[in-house]
């Protein structure tokens, strides 16, 4: 046998050993009833979750968990420690899910907020933003930023001097107060509204595009569906193992539809 096709056996051999050690594991686990059933548990996607929710039984088997109908399967979709503190409010939250239109990826009221790690000036800061489905006129979806909290790019400046303002009468002489504002950085707040509050999606936009922030990582992610009526929910992932893990609801909140934009407003930071 020559040299080569020595290496080339050594080679082959290898090979067969690999792909037996992989597939030899792969029965392992699925001959595991104890692993199986975890598996099976397990909500590993949102997808899964949105299925779940809504007892799609054509993208899974609600008899491999043991249930049979839909209001079943919505309180076992709560974290374990979050139901056992609320179970009223799980119940009033399943039934009212049970009454409202399933939910839906293409449906834009539910938003998914990331918490992510970047460079500022360097320095590493945090930044909150807020994803929402959006459907285009073709029929296809994308995620897009629809909200941010970015605190550390507004400097806010106070201002208790009376006398830092564009006087009633600066419409007389062409608003040439205008002037003192551009030269008065350390008491901005005297110019603008007391109820001001700043657009940190436009101000971040505006810093990544003079190239002042570097994206590291996203660290987090919570989502918040506001499809079941008169309720909010948050969806976050639990990684243990046990049943109780993968992506679960970790809070319901009774918000009636007509405050649910003021809501989403300021606890997403999104603009109307």
């Amino acid at each position: 046998m020559t040299i080569v096709k020595f290496k080339w056996l050594v080679i082959l051999l290898a090979l067969v050993h690999i792909s037996f050690q992989v597939f030899g594991q792969e029965v392992t686990i699925l001959n595991d009833a104890a692993q199986r059933e975890l598996l099976f548990a397990k909500v590993k996607q949102i997808d899964e979750f949105i299925h779940r929710f809504n007892f799609n039984v054509n993208k899974f088997n609600p008899e491999v968990l043991g249930i049979e109908r839909r209001e079943e399967q919505i309180p076992l979709l709560f974290e374990r420690t979050y139901k056992s503190q609320n179970e009223q409010k799980v119940d009033d939250f399943s039934w009212a899910a049970m009454y409202s239109p399933r939910l839906s990826f293409y449906n834009p009221n539910w938003y998914a907020l990331v918490k992510c790690e970047a460079m500022y000036k360097s320095k590493l800061v945090h930044i909150d933003l807020t994803l929402k489905v959006q459907i285009s006129e073709n029929g296809g979806a994308s995620w897009i930023i629809a909200g941010a909290d970015t605190p550390f790019l507004y400097a806010k400046a106070d201002c208790n001097d009376p006398s830092k303002m564009i006087p009633p009468s600066n419409n007389e002489v062409g608003f040439v107060g205008l002037y003192r504002v551009f030269n008065d950085k350390n008491n901005l707040s005297a110019y603008y509204p007391n109820n001001y509050q700043p657009d940190y999606l436009s101000i971040l936009l505006y810093a990544v595009k003079n190239g002042e922030i570097k994206f590291i990582q996203p660290l987090s992610i919570r989502y918040y569906f506001a499809q079941v009526s008169d309720w909010v929910f948050v969806v976050e992932h639990f990684n243990r193992e046990e049943k109780n893990s993968g992506w679960l609801i970790s809070e319901a909140l009774p918000i009636s539809d007509g405050d649910k934009e003021d809501y989403l407003q300021k606890t997403l930071n999104i603009k109307k």
